[in-house]
């Protein structure tokens, strides 16, 4: 990476020579920036500010061409996925859909029309960065996201605060230092959004977004209503709604609050969809959105379960993919498997009795829960005692292909300041990183933790991560 020791000690000691209330000063402007562009999270109906780094970690365009490569043909791998689900005979064994999943997704997946038409999905993958040969950044891949991923708001604004009050103030004092903000995640997603509806035939006028969320759970709208002020600044009529609000009309058109909806984008899986159709009823609006190819992810980019990643790491099921994914997913997918009573290659390679030998490996494996979000239920082996992990395992077992095994990967981390009790404070911590995909782009919303399990939910920060111009 671009923040190798050298450049980030050239920032940490410009940091840590100016005067505390300057510093002070500093990080309370980039905050109260960064807070209008969005980084808080909604705590019992009030904004609460998410804590970050004043330190950012920087990439420089080559090595952002080289991350968004990789990270472009594993989102590309996971496309493929829907289709290989059909062909792979126990996909249902290593990726468990719930009977109303396997129902949608037969009934709704979108044939495959190339690059044209066919399935979409927008994703985030979770990865370690760190540096590979010849200095080329080496990503860790950890899990995928596809359905309700989080950060696309927070990575852009505090990328955006950053830059705009501490690269002047960083280059006024070392001229070298020219800092700029990455791609926007939420534009890269509307670019996204709007080439659809364009490749859907909506070629005559500005197409209307509607953006599909379960609004009870929110007070002030949540991400998705972050979403919605980023879309209309951009010229972009935009509504944001509760699945039974999306309609269908008699000529199989979708409306929702008396608006032409053209693409449709949803934070939420299948089986949150068929919960809310038990309480609201049929869902007829969504249902014709996904029939007609009009919903993003389409019903086969519902890929939430982490034993996507055995897919990605078997080597049987690798000659599947594209050369060019194959390549990505070799060189950076920690070897997964779902967690039951089997044989299966083990990380090495070697054929082996999975609960065995996961019992004696506990220093180079992870446990964590198949489905769910926020670092709940990860126990990284290296960090707790043989008896503690064996009692989770025991605990998973009991609920067979409901948890993953994944390889360990070492977190690395990296001399981050931070504010801590009206001090700040530069201290080592772990960092990973989300990277959302696209074409020609690859945004990373960078997070980090005083703990191995790096996440918003646990405790975490934010880190921006900016572009450092030659």
């Amino acid at each position: 990476m671009a923040n190798d020791a050298a450049l980030a000690a050239r920032i940490n000691s410009l940091l840590t020579s100016a005067p505390r209330d300057e510093l002070l000063e500093l990080h309370g402007r980039i905050a109260e920036r960064a807070f209008a562009e969005g980084l808080w999270k909604e705590r019992d109906g009030a904004r609460v500010p998410v804590p970050f780094s004043l330190r950012p970690r920087l990439t420089d365009a080559a090595e952002q061409a080289a991350i968004q490569d990789i990270a472009w043909n594993i989102r590309m791998a996971a496309r493929r996925l829907c289709w290989l689900m059909d062909e792979i005979p126990e996909f249902q064994s290593v990726v468990p859909l719930s009977p109303p999943e396997r129902e949608w997704i037969t009934r709704y997946r979108v044939p495959d029309h190339g690059a044209r038409l066919g399935e979409r999905l927008f994703c985030r993958i979770d990865v370690l960065i760190q540096r590979g040969p010849a200095r080329a950044p080496w990503l860790r891949l950890l899990e995928l996201n596809v359905v309700g991923i989080g950060g696309l708001t927070y990575s852009d604004a505090i990328a955006r605060a950053t830059s705009e009050v501490l690269g002047p103030w960083l280059r006024a004092r070392d001229p070298g230092l020219v800092l700029e903000p990455q791609r926007g995640a939420p534009l890269l997603l509307l670019d996204e959004l709007l080439e659809h509806a364009r490749r859907q035939g909506v070629t005559d006028r500005a197409p209307t977004v509607a953006l599909v969320e379960d609004l009870r759970l929110y007070s002030l709208g949540g991400e998705m209503g972050r979403l919605v002020e980023r879309f209309e600044a951009r010229g972009v009529r935009t509504v944001l709604i509760e699945p039974h609000e999306l309609e269908r009309a008699r000529d199989g058109s979708l409306a929702a609050r008396g608006v032409a909806i053209d693409v449709v984008y949803r934070f939420l899986s299948i089986e949150e969809l068929v919960e809310y159709e038990r309480e609201r009823g049929e869902l007829a609006g969504v249902r014709r959105a996904f029939e007609t190819g009009r919903m993003i992810p389409s019903a086969g980019g519902d890929l939430e379960h982490k034993s996507v990643m055995e897919v990605f790491t078997r080597p049987d099921l690798l000659p599947m993919f594209a050369p060019a994914q194959r390549a990505a997913l070799r060189g950076a997918a920690l070897w997964t498997r779902l967690l039951r009573e089997r044989e299966t290659e083990d990380a090495d390679g070697v054929r082996r009795d999975l609960v065995p030998w996961t019992r004696d490996n506990r220093a180079r494996l992870v446990l964590k829960p198949n489905r769910g979000y926020g670092g709940a239920g990860v126990i990284i082996g290296p960090a707790v005692a043989q008896g503690d992990w064996e009692r989770a395992l025991d605990a998973a077992l009991a609920r067979p292909d409901e948890h993953v095994v994944q390889q360990f990967a070492d977190i690395e981390r990296h001399p981050l300041a931070t504010l801590e009790r009206g001090e700040l404070a530069i201290r080592e911590l772990y960092a990973n990183a989300g990277i959302y995909p696209g074409r020609d782009a690859a945004p990373i919303f960078g997070r980090y933790a005083d703990n191995p399990i790096v996440n918003l939910d646990q405790g975490g920060g934010v880190v921006p991560f900016l572009v450092q111009r030659a």
